[in-house]
């Protein structure tokens, strides 16, 4: 099945555009949840063996309701240019260049597209896939420093053109999120299943902290919203957290109901899952560190590595345990 759905690629024009219904949102989670599902994996090998490889992608542009083929160098300055601020060094823009086209070959190899992709490998949903931002939006978003940022951009894509991250000669999930609180997290401790290329280390540099202020009728209702069962009926209803291995909230009793780290965060629009939770009189307030997910590299990290001196595969190789940067010379895609 795949192997025919690369081969149709070659003879498709430069851009297709096909027009689907409305999708909702999927999680990055749910992706991770299917892959691990999935009972036969596709192996790096396989590939290897067809005579053509995919240098086009197909990708669900969600704002437009469009499906479209891009070559793929190209979309990833689009995706780039979404994902990290160009101000960047040039080290960190390298590292988030070769971190995002592994992540659009992983699952261009694997084959399990979401059916909300219609079709298509990725989407530019950042919640989902990967961010992705328009040569028109770009202009706006850059205004007079548009033709210096994107020429940065370009080059940071240009010079690690082709190259890939593996962990056992195959391309991982080069996941990634804008500053850890710390230290990253494990991907089995945030979302299930082991990747032994997505464990915790430490990234000292990452140091956001945020606050979000709730009235304490608002805070059980939102609680109640998500989960009726729960009962609160004062703070000591909330009871102390079950922490992950780098220290996020892993699980929280509430009213008497187990909820997840990340459940808090999206019920309460946070920042993180590592939190914690003060209250005093009617306010209940979030103490939050770090932004996203914070599985994989640290994009606030990489500029700080950057900024010491350190190249891209060096980054990388602190963010993602045990792998190797390498040029696909026609192995992987």
């Amino acid at each position: 099945m795949i192997g025919f759905f690369i081969i149709t690629l070659t003879v498709l024009p430069a851009v297709v555009v096909l027009r689907f219904p409305n999708i909702e949102n999927t999680s990055i989670e749910n992706v991770i949840n299917a892959q691990n599902q999935q009972e036969e994996e596709t192996t790096v090998e396989a590939f290897a063996e067809q005579e053509d490889y995919p240098t086009k992608v197909l990708v669900y542009i969600k704002h437009e309701d469009v499906v479209k083929e891009f070559d793929l160098e190209e979309y990833l300055v689009h995706v780039v240019a979404a994902e990290m601020p160009a101000s960047f060094e040039m080290e960190a823009l390298k590292a988030q260049a070769v971190a995002a086209r592994t992540y659009i070959v992983n699952k261009m190899l694997s084959g399990n597209y979401p059916p909300e992709h219609k079709g298509a490998a990725v989407c530019t949903d950042y919640t989902h896939c990967k961010a992705y931002i328009s040569l028109e939006d770009a202009k706006a978003k850059f205004g007079d420093n548009f033709d210096e940022y994107w020429s940065k951009i370009q080059e940071a894509v240009k010079a690690t053109q082709d190259e890939i991250i593996v962990y056992n000669n195959e391309p991982i999930l080069a996941v990634f999120h804008s500053q850890s609180h710390g230290k990253t997290e494990n991907a089995h401790d945030v979302w299930g299943g082991y990747y032994p290329y997505l464990l915790s280390v430490d990234s000292p540099y990452d140091n956001q902290v945020s606050y979000a202020t709730f009235t304490f009728d608002d805070f059980c209702q939102r609680i109640k919203n998500f989960n009726p069962d729960a009962n609160i009926q004062s703070p000591a209803d909330v009871k102390s957290p079950i922490l992950t291995d780098a220290g996020a909230v892993k699980t929280i009793n509430i009213g008497g109901v187990d909820f997840k780290g990340t459940q808090i965060r999206s019920i309460f629009n946070l920042k993180s899952h590592c939190f914690t939770i003060s209250f005093n009189g009617d306010k209940v307030t979030f103490t939050v560190k770090g932004y996203g997910h914070g599985v994989g590299m640290s994009q606030n990290g990489a500029n700080e590595l950057a900024k010491e001196g350190k190249k891209y595969d060096e980054i990388l190789k602190v963010y993602y345990t045990n792998v190797d940067v390498v040029k696909n010379d026609n192995k992987y895609y």
